[in-house]
């Protein structure tokens, strides 16, 4: 009997290191895994994650069904890595601190170790590939050239080469993703509560009989996915939960009971799953379901790499419709049910109380049916993208909101009143703002009961109109108006982070002044 070629694969917990390990043991090789800590989690002013991401990586191996082990170097990259790095830095040199870690690390101290344990060869999930010419190692380029990582191997030796094997030279990003897809290795990002987001490997399960499996592209970081992520919502969707729900993707698999969808078609998911039976239901209004279940709140959401839901609530997408830019149809739809429900006639007045996403998207779709738009907004950044898109503005904190909409409208007043601001402030000024019989449409989700003055809809015959999320014709208006250019997408999209860098995006929108529609980027 031949005894196997033991392999020791640096594990991360990431796709590429799996997708590295699972290969090799498809192939034959006695696989184990090593996770190799680098950094000391008391080092001052800098965050180290190990423990979670060697949980993740232990979650890898159990499901590839390989030993994984556990090797500290953070005395070695220290020295031999981050000194140098700031000696270097300090001396007005530019050093790279992974082509340093490379040499004297992943080639350096984790391979001896490998070998003194037994180890025929190390792997990594580099993309590079070897060549053996005239019993020479050589180190080529990886045939995906957006991904090639053979820069930053140059300096290890072509001895240390011979123990090397690199898996995905061979391959694209895109086939490593399937490969891990079609081996449940898919990722998702969990809320665990108190502000945090960890992105964990989760089973890739078949879409039931009447769902579609959609590969994800882009998700959309709404006002009540923030709500989640500072606990506001914790009771409703717990600390198991994958949020997110304003999406974009393709059919990546299909459920045997559904028809109307071909894989690798473009779509994007209402994300409203009814019950059928209650009496919103049968009068028609679905979308305010007595029983309704929230995709991506009240059940797992968009934040994963293969998301299967219900077929009912998928929309078709036009193939020349950009995937970052269809990731807004969700709101763009809120804004399309609001302004449809608000009778908004050509050429009345509106003001919209909360420049944020859906209150310039829902200033945009009003504009669009012919009327007069003032976007009511504090914050100086969000302003200056109002005026961008062509909307007269007022900042509250600077001129009386108030006499300047009477000045503005002949003493009149608004009359259509959109509160999308969220705060006690504007529902103060709604009712104050409004015209005689105006309309008022409550759009925002308020964190506590805001106080009404019921007085003036008493003395003025106002009118109060409740909106909530958006029905099917919502959706296909917003399809439409996306595709033809109606929305700026490029100035509502402020930034892209990966899934890896969910974290970092809701810290940075939680605390930035200047983002307005934060996108996440899950897929291709």
């Amino acid at each position: 009997m031949v005894k196997q070629k033991k392999v020791i694969v640096g594990i991360s917990g990431g796709v590429d290191s799996s997708v590295t390990a699972l290969l090799l043991k498809s192939a034959g090789y006695d696989v184990q895994g090593i996770f190799m800590k680098n950094w000391t989690n008391n080092a001052p002013n800098i965050e180290c994650t190990s423990e979670e991401d060697f949980k993740d990586a232990e979650k890898v191996c159990d499901q590839i069904g390989i030993p994984l082990h556990q090797a500290n170097f953070s005395a070695d990259y220290w020295d031999k890595v981050f000194s140098k790095f700031l000696s270097d830095h300090n001396a007005g040199l530019t050093p790279n601190p992974d082509i340093l870690c490379n040499k004297e690390i992943k080639f350096g101290a984790f391979l001896d170790y490998c070998l003194e344990t037994g180890a025929d060869y190390i792997a990594t999930g580099h993309y590079a590939r070897l060549e053996c010419i005239a019993k020479n190692t050589k180190l080529k380029r990886g045939l995906d050239k957006s991904k090639d990582q053979s820069y930053f191997l140059h300096q290890v030796s072509g001895a240390d080469l011979d123990r090397a094997l690199f898996p995905l030279g061979e391959l694209s990003k895109d086939q490593v993703r399937s490969i891990a897809r079609d081996n449940n290795l898919i990722n998702a990002a969990f809320y665990r509560g108190n502000k945090t987001f960890l992105v964990e490997k989760v089973e890739l399960k078949k879409p039931e009989p009447n769902e579609v499996a959609v590969k994800i592209a882009y998700v959309g970081i709404c006002g009540t996915d923030m709500h989640v992520f500072v606990g506001h919502m914790d009771k409703r969707v717990g600390f198991e939960r994958i949020i997110g729900h304003e999406m974009s993707g393709y059919v990546h698999q299909i459920g045997s009971n559904v028809k109307g969808f071909k894989i690798g078609q473009p779509v994007v998911v209402r994300p409203l799953d009814h019950c059928g039976e209650c009496p919103a239901c049968k009068s028609g209004f679905e979308h305010i379901c007595h029983n309704l279940k929230f995709l991506g709140l009240d059940t797992d959401g968009a934040l994963q790499e293969i998301w299967n839901i219900p077929y009912h609530t998928l929309h078709h997408l036009p193939k020349n419709l950009r995937m970052d830019y269809a990731a807004l149809i969700e709101p763009v739809a809120v804004a399309c049910h609001d302004v449809r429900l608000s009778r908004l006639k050509k050429d009345e007045d509106v003001l919209v109380i909360g420049g944020g996403p859906i209150g310039v998207l829902v200033a945009m779709v009003a504009r669009d049916s012919g009327s007069r738009v003032i976007i009511s907004e504090v914050n100086p950044f969000r302003l200056k993208i109002a005026q961008k898109l062509g909307f007269e503005t007022i900042n509250p904190k600077e001129i009386d909101l108030i006499e300047e909409i009477n000045k503005k409208t002949n003493h009149k007043g608004a009359d259509v009143v959109f509160e999308v601001s969220g705060s006690q402030k504007g529902v103060n000024v709604m009712t104050e703002c409004a015209a005689t019989r105006g309309r008022i449409v409550m759009v925002a989700i308020h964190a506590e009961k805001p106080v009404v003055d019921m007085f003036k809809f008493f003395w003025r015959e106002l009118e109060l109109i409740g909106v909530r999320v958006y029905e099917k014709e919502d959706y296909e208006k917003a399809i439409k108006i996306l595709e033809s250019g109606g929305i700026d997408a490029d100035t509502i999209i402020t930034d892209v982070s990966d899934l890896k860098e969910v974290q970092n995006a809701f810290n940075s929108l939680s605390n930035s002044p200047t983002a307005l529609k934060s996108l996440i980027k899950v897929g291709d």
